[in-house]
């Protein structure tokens, strides 16, 4: 029961976080990502309601977010990745968001516990025998899955703490490298076809995802599938059925 008590305090304080944001914010939240009016607008407002103005508030504003994106699954990530390049550029900008990320991510696989699970073990197992643990790593981190998800595949699989990092810092520097992009160009008020692209290109994006999310479901249902119907015959051999039967190769992901 005690499991539970994290989990539902993030989904509250979340749930709590978003109704205030959206109360606040909601009538100058970009609806056309690629609207140079938009941002100015909410640029204006979290300035005036925050008294963010100066470099080193928006720096800590940013962080602050970054981390209730990733800690609370605060939705809207990628507004806040977009600010970075808008507020702070795109060396900076860009920098600061994965070495963040890249520490967030640290921090929680250091302090919370490792409960192996069969299912996930059976996942990184089936990875790691046909040599696609890094492909389904990044494919993961892909994913619309939030981070309490992800790092199931170090604390409850037997995916090392390199082999995460690697695939993670693959896919949060080039995701983070579009989103930071977008809000350099957003703050150097392009022109209308530079915008079209723009509006192109975060349109587009949002498609990877999705697809990533598709097929991590997939090959997870798969693998439970496969258990499923391995279950009957290993509780026949354990109740002393007859052992031509039970003997065997084993399964392809133990």
């Amino acid at each position: 029961m005690h499991a539970l008590v994290p989990i539902v305090v993030a989904l509250v304080l979340s749930v709590a976080l978003g109704v205030l944001c959206w109360a606040e914010f909601s009538e100058v939240l970009p609806h056309d990502m690629a609207n140079v009016t938009q941002w100015r607008a909410l640029e204006a407002a979290v300035a005036n309601r925050t008294h963010v103005s100066s470099r080193p508030a928006r720096v800590g504003l940013l962080l602050a977010l970054h981390t209730g994106h990733l800690y609370l699954c605060l939705p809207m990530m990628h507004l806040t990745k977009v600010a970075y390049g808008f507020w702070l550029g795109l060396g900076p900008g860009w920098l600061l968001c994965c070495v963040w990320e890249l520490l967030l991510f640290y921090v929680y696989l250091r302090c919370m516990p490792r409960s192996p699970d069969p299912a996930f073990l059976a996942c990184t197992r089936r990875s790691r025998a046909t040599g696609r643990i890094f492909h389904d790593n990044v494919m993961f981190w892909v994913s619309s899955f939030p981070l309490h998800v992800s790092a199931s595949l170090v604390l409850a699989g037997d995916v090392s703490l390199s082999e995460f990092f690697v695939a993670n810092a693959v896919v949060t520097a080039v995701l983070s490298l579009k989103n930071v992009a977008c809000g350099v160009v957003l703050a150097a008020s392009p022109e209308a076809a530079t915008l079209g692209v723009l509006a192109v290109v975060l349109t587009a994006s949002t498609v990877l995802p999705t697809f990533a999310t598709l097929y991590v479901t997939t090959q997870g249902l798969l693998i439970a599938s496969d258990m499923h119907q391995e279950a009957p015959s290993a509780k026949g051999c354990a109740d002393g059925a007859d052992e031509k039967l039970c003997a065997g190769p084993a399964p392809a992901c133990v």
